[in-house]
C-alpha cells in the first residue's frame, strides 16, 4: 500500500510554520516564566530569613535593654541608699554613681532607636518577602520595583563602662 501524496501548497506550508511557532513560543514563554517563577521564589525565601534574622536581633536588644533597665534601677536604688532616708545638706551621691546613672540612660536612649530601626528593618523586609512571595504565584503579572530599604541598624556601643571593683563601688 502506498502513502498518499500530499501536495505542499503555500497555504499548508504557512500553516505548519504558524503551528511550530505557536509551540516553540509556548515553550520558550512557559520556560520564562518558571525562570521568573524561581527567581521570584528565591527572593521571598531570602527576605524570610532576613526578617528571622532581624527578629533575633530584636529579641536581643530587647533584653539588653531590660538588662540596662534593670542595672539603671539598681543604680538609682544604690543612689538613694547612700543619701539615707534623712539627707544631710552637702551630701551628694557619688559621681561613679551619678556618671552611671547618666550613661546607662543615655543607652537606654540607644537602644530604643535601635530598635526602632530594626523594626522598620523588619516590616520592611516582611513587605517585600510577601510582594515576591505573591509574585511567585503569578509570574505574568508586573512585580513593581522596591522602594528604598530604610537605614541600616547599627548595634549601640555597651551603654555602660564599669571600673575594675563593679558597678556602683566607687574607685579609689
Amino acid at each position: 500500500m502506498r502513502p498518499p501524496h500530499v501536495r505542499f501548497t503555500m497555504r499548508r506550508m504557512m500553516a505548519v510554520i504558524a503551528i511550530t511557532g505557536f509551540v516553540l513560543g509556548g515553550t520558550v514563554g512557559s520556560w520564562r516564566l518558571k525562570c521568573l517563577q524561581d527567581s521570584y521564589r528565591h527572593l521571598a525565601e531570602k527576605y524570610a530569613n532576613a526578617v528571622s534574622l532581624l527578629g533575633h536581633m530584636q529579641r536581643s536588644a530587647v533584653q539588653t535593654l531590660d538588662v540596662t533597665e534593670g542595672f539603671l534601677r539598681h543604680e538609682r536604688e544604690l543612689a538613694k541608699q547612700q543619701r539615707g532616708p534623712f539627707p544631710a545638706k552637702g551630701i551628694r551621691m557619688s559621681e561613679e554613681c551619678e556618671r552611671l546613672i547618666k550613661e546607662g540612660e543615655e543607652g537606654v536612649d540607644q537602644i530604643r532607636a535601635y530598635l526602632s530601626l530594626l523594626t522598620r528593618q523588619a516590616e520592611y523586609y516582611s513587605q517585600l518577602r510577601i510582594k515576591y512571595g505573591r509574585a511567585a504565584v503569578r509570574p505574568w503579572l508586573p512585580v513593581e520595583p522596591d522602594g528604598s530599604p530604610p537605614p541600616l541598624p547599627h548595634p549601640p556601643e555597651s551603654p555602660i563602662q564599669l571600673n575594675e571593683k563593679g558597678p556602683g563601688r566607687p574607685s579609689e
